[in-house]
């Protein structure tokens, strides 16, 4: 049976939802909505960089994957649909 997580931002998102796979032991079926995934502050992601769990390099690739903020940027004049094809073509060839 699947489970959402609804989070504010992703950096909320992503820490709900390693919360919730450390106490069930599995992700399968996880399902995470975001609200507002670019709304962190830079507080927010120092207090997680700060904890040295992960590295900032390594925190935004797993942000880019989650959302992925820098092709949403190359393709500003896209519509949600088409962004999405474009995701899922890329997503598809990698």
């Amino acid at each position: 049976m699947p489970h959402l997580i609804q989070s504010n931002n992703c950096l909320t998102a992503w820490r709900d939802a390693c919360n919730y796979m450390i106490q069930n032991g599995d992700g399968f079926n996880l399902m995470v909505l975001i609200d507002n995934p670019l709304a962190f502050t830079d507080l927010q992601l120092a207090e997680i960089t700060n904890t040295r769990i992960i590295l900032p390099k390594n925190l935004a690739d797993v942000v880019n994957t989650i959302f992925p903020s820098k092709l949403h940027t190359r393709s500003a004049g896209l519509n949600n649909s088409q962004f999405y094809d474009l995701h899922e073509q890329l997503y598809n060839r990698g």
